[in-house]
C-alpha cells in the first residue's frame, strides 16, 4: 500500500514523496521516500524526477515507527505542528509537519466569489542540515495520508497481537495490596 505525491514546479525546487507500508515481514514497516526534482519542461509544464534516482544527495528513505505515526496522525487531526528527529549512522534527520491555511476561491450560484481557508500541511525532511525535501499536502492528500497511517497502525497492532498469542502464558502472582493499578 502506498501514497505517491508529485509536486514539480517551474523553479525546479519540487519534490516527490512516496508514503508506503511494507508488509513482507512479521511486522509492517512504514517508509517515507522522497526525491528532489531534476528538471522542468516549460513547453509542456511538466517536471522530471528520474534524473536524480541514482544521486544519494537528492533522495532519501526513512522509516517511521508507530509512535511517530501516532504523532503525525494527531497533528493531521488537531492541526498542531509536529517535529521529530532521527540519528542513524552519519545522518541526522529532522522531520516536520506544519499546518497552514490554503486560500480557496469558489464561484457561487450567482457568480459571487466566496473565499475559504482549507486546512493544508507542509511536510519537511532535512538531512544533515542541508539536504531538504519538502512537499505541501492539500486537504485531500492529508486525508488519504491519515487513512494510510490508520491502516498501518491497524496492521501493526494485529502483528503484535499475533506475537503475544504465541508467547507462553504465565500466571501473574497475586498481590495483597488494594492498588487500582
Amino acid at each position: 500500500m502506498n501514497l505517491q505525491i508529485y509536486k514539480p514546479n517551474a523553479k525546479n525546487t519540487g519534490s516527490a514523496f512516496n508514503f508506503s507500508i511494507d508488509t513482507r515481514g512479521d511486522k509492517p514497516i512504514f517508509y517515507v521516500n522522497a526525491i528532489q526534482q531534476f528538471s522542468w519542461n516549460d513547453s509542456n509544464k511538466t517536471g522530471s524526477f528520474s534524473g536524480n534516482k541514482d544521486n544519494p544527495e537528492k533522495k532519501l528513505a526513512i522509516k517511521l515507527n508507530e509512535f511517530e505515526l501516532g504523532e503525525i496522525l494527531s497533528s493531521l487531526t488537531s492541526r498542531i505542528p509536529w517535529s521529530g528527529f532521527h540519528d542513524f549512522n552519519d545522518n541526522k534527520t529532522s522531520i516536520g509537519l506544519s499546518p497552514w491555511d490554503k486560500p480557496r476561491k469558489i464561484k457561487g450560484r450567482e457568480g459571487k466569489v466566496m473565499e475559504f481557508k482549507s486546512p493544508a500541511f507542509g511536510f519537511v525532511v532535512t538531512r544533515n542540515g542541508s539536504d531538504t525535501f519538502r512537499i505541501s499536502l492539500e486537504p485531500g492528500e492529508a486525508e488519504v495520508l491519515k487513512q494510510l497511517i490508520v491502516e498501518y497502525l491497524s496492521l501493526f497492532l494485529k502483528s503484535t497481537a499475533k506475537n503475544v498469542g504465541n508467547a507462553p502464558q504465565k500466571q501473574a502472582p497475586q498481590q495483597k495490596d488494594s492498588s487500582p493499578f
